[in-house]
C-alpha cells in the first residue's frame, strides 16, 4: 500500500504512472495520513511517496523531484595572463546553484569567444546533499586561446527525477537520473556581460636616476616594458605608460605623468615630488586584440629633503 503526502496530487500521480515504479493513492491531501518523516519535524518540498514494500524491498521512501534548481551565484576570473610556456590551469569560472529537493545534479555554461558562441561546457556532476541540495561547478582554462570570453546563458538540472531512500533515510535504494529538457532545467541571464579576458602576458622592469632628492628637484622613473608572443618576450613599443606616486603615510596612489614607450620598450618620466613617496610605472593594457595584459611595476621610494 502507498500513502501519499504531496501538494499536486494529479500532477505526481502521472509523473509515477510514467515511470511505472508506484500506484498512488489517490486519497487529496487533506484526506491522506502523513507518514512519519525520519528526521522529525522536517517536510521536503519535493513529492514524497511512502512506499511498503518499497524498492527493491522493505519500506522505501520514494521522492518526485517537481522542484526546479536556480543558478545563485556566479564568480569569474577577470583576467588570465598566457606567457610563453606550459601554465597551470587557470580557475576560469565558478557557478553556484541549489535544488530544493534533491539537490544540482549538473551545470551547462555557455561560452563565447569574442563574440562567437563557442561549444557549451560539458555537464560535470556536483556535490550537494539530498534536500536543499546546493553545488557549485568550476571550469578551468589551459593556455590556448586569447581574446574575450562571455557567458551567453547557464543551466543548472536536477540531481534526480525520482529517487528511493531507505525508509530509516540512510542510503539511497534506486534512481532515475535527471536529463536535459525544457521542463526540469532553469537557466539564467543575468551574467550574459560578465567577461573573462585572456591576455597575452607583459613584462616590466623599474628603476629610478636617484633615490634622494632636495624638495623642488625632480627625478625620473624608467623602466621596460615587454609583451609575450608565445614563443619569447619583445618590445612593447608605443604603450602608454603612467607614472603613479603614492606619498609618504598615504595609501592612495595619484597619476603623476604620461608618456609612450620607445621602439625598445623603454619610458622615462620625470616629477619633482614636494615630499618623500612611492613610485611606480603602470600599464592599462589592450582589452581587444592583440590582448595585451595590464602591467604595474615594483614600487621605487624616493626621500625629499
Amino acid at each position: 500500500m502507498s500513502v501519499l503526502l504531496k501538494r499536486r496530487a494529479v500532477q505526481v500521480a502521472a509523473i509515477a504512472a510514467t515511470t511505472g515504479a508506484l500506484v498512488l493513492s489517490t486519497l487529496t491531501p487533506a484526506q491522506a495520513a502523513l507518514p512519519v518523516w525520519p528526521t522529525t519535524g522536517y517536510r521536503p518540498t519535493c513529492d514524497v511517496v511512502l512506499a511498503q514494500p518499497g524498492p527493491p524491498s522493505g519500506t522505501a521512501w520514494t521522492f518526485f523531484d517537481t522542484t526546479k534548481p536556480k543558478i545563485t551565484g556566479f564568480v569569474q576570473t577577470k583576467i588570465i595572463k598566457v606567457g610563453n610556456s606550459a601554465t597551470a590551469a587557470t580557475k576560469m569560472f565558478t557557478v553556484y546553484g541549489t535544488d530544493a529537493c534533491s539537490g544540482v545534479g549538473s551545470y551547462s555554461v555557455f561560452l563565447a569567444v569574442n563574440g562567437v558562441v563557442a561549444t557549451a561546457v560539458p555537464l560535470t556532476q556536483s556535490r550537494g546533499s539530498w534536500f536543499n541540495g546546493s553545488g557549485s561547478f568550476s571550469s578551468w582554462f589551459t593556455p590556448g586561446d586569447i581574446g574575450k570570453f562571455t557567458y551567453p546563458s547557464m543551466y543548472a538540472l536536477d540531481r534526480f527525477t525520482r529517487f528511493d531512500l531507505s525508509g530509516n533515510y540512510k542510503s539511497l535504494l534506486s534512481s532515475l537520473p535527471q536529463t536535459t529538457s525544457a521542463t526540469t532545467v532553469s537557466t539564467t541571464d543575468a551574467y550574459r556581460n560578465n567577461a573573462t579576458y585572456v591576455m597575452r602576458d607583459v613584462r616590466t622592469t623599474v628603476a629610478t636616476n636617484k633615490t634622494s632628492i632636495k624638495k623642488g628637484t625632480k627625478v625620473y622613473v624608467g623602466g621596460k616594458f615587454t609583451r609575450a608572443t608565445g614563443s619569447s618576450y619583445v618590445n612593447l613599443s608605443g604603450a602608454t605608460i603612467v607614472l603613479q606616486r603614492r606619498d609618504k603615510g598615504s595609501s592612495k596612489w595619484v597619476n603623476v605623468a604620461s608618456a609612450k614607450t620607445n621602439s625598445s620598450g623603454n619610458v622615462s618620466i620625470g616629477s619633482a615630488p614636494s615630499k618623500t613617496a612611492d613610485f611606480r610605472l603602470s600599464y592599462s593594457g589592450i582589452f581587444k586584440s592583440p590582448f595585451y595584459a595590464p602591467a604595474i611595476t615594483g614600487t621605487k621610494r624616493v626621500s625629499v629633503t
